[in-house]
């Protein structure tokens, strides 16, 4: 059985000590040992699980103090976004959107369980994550990183997260405006297919928004957390921001409703013209089907049976008839 220390040293833990000279990253063995995890105003630690299993977590929780049902949150990915107060830290779920599959419109995203306490923020996610590289260059270079404390880097991870909901949204702009502009030339059901996806996708980015713009809110108050009033300020820019990002999507699906709506009917006003070329021709070859079925009656009396340009006469009248009744729907324009 391993200890806690050998648990941190093995399971691939990242760890960096933000001091006044700037951060510091820990070597393995000094993460197992927990050397340099004395932790104070002037030193703060950021550990990082890249790939978090039940032994680390368990290590963890032990050292810090972690609630049991943040622990399961975080083995359980597909937690909805949220800010829980626990005694000692809070327990914040985020969803990073990291990539685009633009062939299917479909946002890759990683999903971040957050620990922050006093001196300390613990971070786990499911894979390497490049947003992690960025706010720790931020946190390495931001003057407030000291002063403010760890709720500080929380703002950071929120920050550089939510900012990259922004060139999501500006490729959904992009495809719904060529959408706009296809939906006048082309009425097959892969358009529609495509505006389904995009309403798929916008509906679920909008239920990981609205939830996060609430937990930012909570983190606002202060609640269980020591923010300053500077990490306030700057935590009330990213509401903002999750704001506009809910009233960006809500417009976009509308534009989308629009789309499928513009669709919808230019296939009724497709299926409707071919109607009535349908209706007018079949109300034409009725006359000519009426003078077939005069001449087809077996009377005795019936003179033009008789004539020798009886039958040539009886096609030119349904030609005439036939040619009439077209150019009179020709002239309604139904042709």
């Amino acid at each position: 059985m391993m200890t806690s220390s050998q648990v941190l040293a093995r399971e691939g833990v990242s760890a960096w000590v933000r001091d006044a000279t700037g951060v510091h990253a820990l070597p393995a063995d000094a993460i197992g040992r927990q050397e340099g995890w004395p932790l104070g105003p002037d030193r703060l630690l950021w550990l990082d699980l890249a790939h978090p299993t039940r032994d680390v977590l368990d290590a963890l929780s032990a050292a810090f103090d972690l609630h049991g049902l943040a622990v399961e949150d975080c083995l359980h990915v597909g937690q909805r976004p949220k800010f829980e107060v626990y005694d000692g830290h809070v327990f914040m779920v985020m969803h990073h959107p990291h990539g685009i599959d633009r062939g299917r419109d479909r946002v890759q995203l990683g999903e971040i369980e957050t620990f922050v306490g006093p001196g300390w923020l613990i971070t786990t996610h499911q894979g390497a994550l490049e947003v992690m590289d960025e706010v720790r260059a931020r946190w390495a270079i931001s003057p407030d990183a000291l002063t403010c404390g760890m709720p500080h880097l929380a703002y950071m991870l929120l920050d550089t997260v939510v900012d990259a909901y922004f060139p999501v949204l500006d490729h959904f702009e992009d495809r719904l405006a060529d959408l706009d502009e296809e939906v006048f030339v082309r009425t097959d059901e892969r358009l529609l297919m495509r505006v389904f996806r995009l309403k798929r996708e916008l509906l679920a980015l909008r239920r990981l928004v609205g939830p996060l713009r609430d937990a930012v809110l909570l983190f606002i108050r202060r609640e269980g957390a020591d923010v300053s009033r500077t990490t306030q300020t700057h935590l009330q820019d990213v509401y903002d921001h999750l704001v506009r990002l809910a009233d960006h999507m809500d417009l976009f699906r509308d534009l989308a409703m629009g789309v499928q709506d513009a669709h919808l009917s230019m296939l009724a006003n497709r299926t409707n013209d071919t109607m009535k070329r349908l209706t007018a021709l079949s109300t034409a070859l009725m006359t000519a089907t009426l003078i077939a079925a005069i001449y087809g009656m077996n009377f005795d009396r019936m003179p033009e049976l008789h004539w020798p340009w009886g039958y040539p006469w009886a096609l030119a009248l349904m030609v005439v008839v036939t040619g009439v009744v077209l150019g009179l729907f020709r002239w309604r324009k139904y042709l």
